[in-house]
């Protein structure tokens, strides 16, 4: 998207006049854009070092039915399903699988 919308400020008629206005924003943007998907990779390399316990404990039932969602889309995977099978078969004196 970004690279669309630098496309279409290049071909503008107005370009001189939106890079007046704002032309901090159309080159800062990209730069910008990366180090913010440095961050989040940053962030997710940290967190899988942490641990599904450790992430289980922390995000409340709502947002871990939206990665499961999302992660059995992307990979027919079902781990908090699983997780919910241990937690119930160690309350029910269980041993896990």
């Amino acid at each position: 998207m970004v690279e669309r919308a630098l496309a279409l400020v290049e071909k503008s008629p107005e370009k001189e006049h939106l890079y007046q206005v704002a032309g901090d924003i159309i080159s800062g943007m990209p730069k910008r854009l990366e180090r913010i998907e440095m961050a989040l990779d940053r962030t997710g390399f940290a967190l899988s070092k942490m641990g599904i316990d450790f992430l289980e404990a922390r995000l409340p039932l709502s947002e871990k039915m939206l990665v499961e969602e999302a992660i059995q889309s992307a990979f027919g995977k079902s781990q908090f399903r699983q997780s919910i099978a241990r937690v119930a078969d160690k309350y029910m004196g269980k041993k896990a699988k």
